[in-house]
């Protein structure tokens, strides 16, 4: 009987302190989607323990109605690493796309990196691109529905990408590809 006691205890302990070292985050951006969809709010909260989890909440700010939730699970994230929503038309339909910052990417761990998400206005929600999410730093290339993906893959060289996204297909191609140089034959 005392070793079970002894043991819930443990156990009672061990659950107290992994939830006093998990420091509370939240975040909120404000973006202004499209006609049908008007201004949205987007609040994270969430734990950050080493591993960032939590959930990305999205409201309609003109009836303040809930419109999507989006966990947010088992992420990298040192505490130097930045935390913040970006709100930018990344495939040139129209609509503005988010990008939650919340990791490092690369081999030299310079890189910021994040989960991309894409407002698909048939499904009037916003759906994770598998393809962009956690690749590294993204940016508006010159060519419309392009953008540049860079990632460090060491202390003085960037993988660096162009990916375009092809409106007819729904999908991203890769266009250019510098591949690190110390990769390179």
């Amino acid at each position: 009987m005392k070793k079970l006691i002894f043991l819930l205890l443990v156990f009672v302990l061990s659950i107290s302190v992994n939830i006093v070292c998990a420091e509370p985050v939240s975040i909120s951006s404000q973006a202004y989607i499209c006609n049908d969809t008007g201004v949205v709010n987007v609040i994270f909260t969430g734990t950050n323990d080493g591993s960032l989890s939590g959930e990305l909440v999205v409201y309609r700010v003109s009836d303040s109605s809930i419109m999507q939730r989006i966990k947010v699970e088992d992420m990298f994230h040192p505490p130097d690493t930045k935390l913040s929503l970006e709100f930018v038309d990344l495939n040139d339909d129209g609509y503005m796309d988010m990008i939650f910052w919340n990791s490092r990417t690369g081999t030299a761990g310079a890189a910021y990196a994040g989960d991309v998400f894409l407002w698909i206005p048939k499904l009037k929600r916003f759906v994770q691109s598998q393809t962009l999410s956690q690749d590294g730093e993204i940016s508006k290339s010159k060519r419309k529905g392009c953008v540049i993906v860079e990632t460090k893959c060491s202390s003085t060289s960037w993988w660096t990408r162009e990916i375009c996204f092809n409106q007819a297909t729904g999908r991203w191609k890769v266009v250019s590809d510098n591949n690190c140089p110390e990769q390179l034959p």
